[in-house]
């Protein structure tokens, strides 16, 4: 199915809140899930394969613990979704220090969802950063990506993220993506799975409901 941007990011920031985090950390995720769309990638495929391998409503999951320039989950298995809100803010940060020694984050799972935070907040900042995990390097510029080694990930990795002068990749083969996508399309077995978890945001119609204000009143015309 084909998809506006809008309609993404409400999408992934639904069923974000409906697999249990809550809304300010939803909403972050279905920006981060739009940016990533952005750019041709399959940030709604993605999430879903996130959500279906940790529990969100797990708190050991949603605890983020930082110890210096290491940061990790207090049961060793980090959401990109919990990390990716603080990552950006250390980013976009005017208190960073230039020449930090960056930041490493311990048993990511599916941390190719970690470059749409990232790349909201080279966009914000205008300066460039590089992911790296196993095989894989991301250089984030503020208006591309490149990309050298395998996107499709299963299981945890350790993720590197530090700032460079140049986003350009050297890199024999590296792929550069564009954030020049206005409409994705998204396959319909990945989207029931999302809209599912959405629908658990969605309040029961009820006498109680409409007297506190649920739904359409008269005066509604769209």
């Amino acid at each position: 199915m084909s998809l506006s941007l809008n309609q993404i990011e409400s999408t992934a920031r639904k069923a974000v809140r409906g697999a249990g985090l809550c809304w300010g950390l939803a909403e972050d995720a279905g920006r981060a899930v739009s940016r990533l769309e952005m750019a041709g990638l399959p940030g709604m495929r993605w999430l879903v394969e996130l959500l279906d391998s940790l529990d969100h409503q797990n708190p050991e999951v949603c605890r983020l613990e930082c110890q210096n320039n290491i940061w990790h989950a207090a049961n060793g298995v980090l959401s990109p979704l919990v990390a990716g809100p603080s990552l950006a803010d250390w980013i976009y940060s005017p208190a960073r220090i230039p020449g930090d020694a960056g930041r490493r984050l311990l048993g990511v799972v599916c941390p190719n969802i970690l470059i749409g935070y990232t790349s909201i907040a080279v966009l914000l900042s205008a300066s460039p950063f590089r992911l790296a995990w196993d095989q894989t390097r991301v250089a984030v510029a503020p208006d591309h990506l490149r990309i050298s080694g395998p996107l499709e990930h299963s299981g945890a990795s350790d993720v590197g993220l530090a700032a460079q002068q140049d986003a350009d990749m050297s890199n024999q083969g590296a792929i550069r993506y564009s954030f020049k996508v206005a409409a994705c399309e998204v396959d319909r077995c990945t989207l029931d799975v999302l809209e599912s978890l959405a629908y658990r945001t969605y309040v029961e119609a009820s006498e109680s409901s409409r007297l506190s204000g649920a739904g359409a009143g008269l005066s509604d015309n769209d």
